[in-house]
């Protein structure tokens, strides 16, 4: 019973941040939402910051990135999951930095799934060197650090509708991640690029 109460109050407390922030709400929100007492929501959250961080742990668990992408096919399905979750949890990427100051507990969940996609990049820019897709490094760590590049556009990059509202980029992170990674493929990556990325890329629009 108190598993469903407390799943409840995470459902709660999730819509609420969505529509006010984290800056900008209270237990008492939380609680009316609910239509529940503060003693009843401080009885399963002892403070905001509990329940902040129960939040994100659910957030994060709702989130399975796929694995290493082999070839640039996959690497453009892992590029459009990753948009789709930018969509549907913007607020959360976009507070990354403040939410890591909330607990411990969620500073490292925020250090290991960063850790686990950059591996995953990483892995992948690698692979597909081996394989003749992607070119030799000329400076050594180029691909590491297209991957972290990358990974700043994953995590940090807000939802078009978002950026719409406030009058931001006109490129998808879609577009601009594959205009980074563009340079670095062989003349083979780029006519696969070519012939199945870029029609894709274009349809978008």
């Amino acid at each position: 019973m108190n598993r469903d109460i407390k799943s409840k109050i995470i459902m709660a407390a999730q819509e609420v941040i969505g529509e006010r922030g984290l800056e900008n709400i209270s237990m008492r929100d939380i609680a009316d939402k609910l239509e529940i007492s503060v003693g009843n929501l401080t009885y399963h959250f002892k403070k905001k910051e509990d329940l902040i961080e129960a939040v994100v742990v659910e957030v994060r668990k709702q989130i399975s990135f796929p694995p290493m992408p082999l070839n640039l096919r996959e690497l453009n399905d892992f590029f459009r999951f990753a948009l789709t979750i930018q969509q549907k949890n913007w607020y959360y990427l976009q507070n990354f930095t403040h939410l890591s100051q909330v607990s411990q507990k969620v500073h490292e969940l925020q250090i290991n799934t960063y850790q686990s996609i950059f591996s995953s990049l990483q892995s992948s820019f690698h692979y597909m060197q081996l394989q003749g897709i992607v070119k030799k490094e000329e400076l050594e760590g180029q691909l590491d650090h297209l991957a972290q590049a990358i990974l700043m556009i994953t995590l940090y990059w807000v939802s078009q509708s978002n950026l719409a509202q406030g009058g931001g980029f006109a490129d998808t992170p879609l577009q601009v991640s594959w205009s980074l990674i563009y340079p670095f493929l062989t003349e083979a990556g780029q006519d696969i690029f070519q012939k199945e990325i870029l029609p894709s890329i274009s349809a978008i629009n």
